[in-house]
């Protein structure tokens, strides 16, 4: 399904859910707002097929004059029969009455009607794109993985009413795409870690405050797991000016869902949700269709970063004894010199201040896995040619 046909049915499901939550009141003014929105919701469905067939900038353009009945015959003739299209027009002649006269429909006859449009729309759409209009969900914009599948089954409780649940899943989703950036549990001393202190601690959570990435805070100020998320609102808003979502809307949809936590990703979820507060539907909606807007916007933004892998830098063969300054001159301090024993790679070439070039070399010691020292050498030292690793 392309980007247009998706909103156009989300709008659909939208209107016609309102329609039949009014419909069903039993009450004849909600019965008849209610068939308004049945109307539409139909017809956005109808002018959405026409538009995903393909048709050009005129005949877009002729939908817009065209009839109720007309938009069904143009179905017909690209192969898309509409079932209770009888029931359909006597619908359309329905809404135009209560809209331009105020003529208020029965209960009874507006229940037929939300019945006649949901078993039309729905065989429509299954035999179109292989699904029913209430399986049709913005998640589709987003990219399949754990993600989405969070946010499926969002919309899944909030529909049987279980919104407490449907909170707590979007806000894992919001975990795994943004949250995780802020983790600092690998800097958790053993005891308040069940997982082994991570091997590359100093690359994780490096968007949370500095001076939280410290166990002794931990052990100070983290008193649940669903704490080592610390946020850091500057970088969160930043955030949010590179990937063009508002603000405050991120600031809403992480006040109106609980906390979560894992450790790892097969790990299990720890939620931290109030006690006192009335998960309602309307909270779960609007965090639901927000996150899935801010999360697509996230996605983007990540696929729109040209991805760079490049290769293992090489090792320099250096004269020993050679100096190794802290700065690209040699009238900085020594910080050492080429020892045997040691392997120097070499990142980058750099022109130095002093007019000269220089090799920026980590400097690691044989048999251990991290760079001891960072520095510069004079390209003049590396008398031999550079060894590739």
């Amino acid at each position: 399904m392309n980007e247009g046909l998706i909103h156009s049915l989300v709008i659909a499901k939208s209107l016609m859910d309102q329609a039949s939550r009014q419909i069903k009141t039993g009450d004849r003014y909600q019965a008849t707002t209610g068939l308004m929105s049945l109307q539409d919701g139909v017809e956005i469905v109808f002018v959405a097929l026409l538009i995903d067939e393909g048709s050009s900038e005129a005949a877009k353009k002729a939908l817009e004059r065209k009839s109720f009945d007309q938009l069904m015959g143009d179905l017909s003739a690209i192969g898309i029969n509409v079932p209770k299209s009888g029931t359909l027009s006597l619908l359309n002649k329905q809404r135009v009455q209560a809209k331009h006269y105020g003529l208020i429909v029965d209960t009874v006859s507006a229940n037929q009607y939300l019945r006649a449009a949901e078993v039309a729309i729905d065989k429509i759409l299954r035999e179109k794109i292989g699904r029913g209009i209430r399986e049709v969900l913005l998640q589709d914009l987003l990219q399949d993985g754990e993600t989405k599948t969070f946010l499926i089954s969002a919309e899944e409780h909030a529909n049987r009413g279980d919104f407490r649940s449907s909170l707590i899943d979007i806000r894992k989703a919001l975990f795994i795409e943004i949250e995780d950036d802020y983790n600092i549990a690998a800097y958790a001393p053993k005891t308040m870690n069940p997982r082994e202190r991570f091997i590359w601690a100093p690359l994780t959570g490096l968007k949370s405050p500095l001076h939280t990435r410290n166990s002794d805070w931990i052990v100070q100020f983290v008193q649940t797991p669903v704490q080592y998320i610390q946020l850091n609102q500057d970088e969160l808003r930043n955030d949010a000016l590179r990937w063009g979502v508002a603000q405050n809307e991120l600031e809403n949809v992480f006040r109106l869902t609980p906390r979560v936590f894992r450790f790892q990703h097969d790990d299990s979820w720890y939620v931290e949700a109030s006690t006192y507060i009335d998960f309602k539907e309307e909270e779960a909606r609007y965090c639901l269709d927000r996150t899935i807007h801010i999360l697509r916007r996230v996605q983007e933004y990540k696929a729109s970063n040209k991805p760079f892998s490049p290769p293992d830098p090489p090792e320099l063969l250096v004269s020993l004894g050679a100096y190794i300054y802290p700065k690209a001159t040699m009238f900085s301090q020594a910080i050492g010199t080429v020892q045997p024993g040691w392997t120097y790679i070499a990142y980058s070439e750099v022109s130095g201040f002093d007019g000269k070039e220089y090799f920026q070399v980590a400097c690691r010691q044989d048999g251990t896995l991290f760079p001891m020292m960072w520095g510069f050498i004079s390209k003049e030292a590396a008398a031999l040619p550079i060894k590739p690793r």
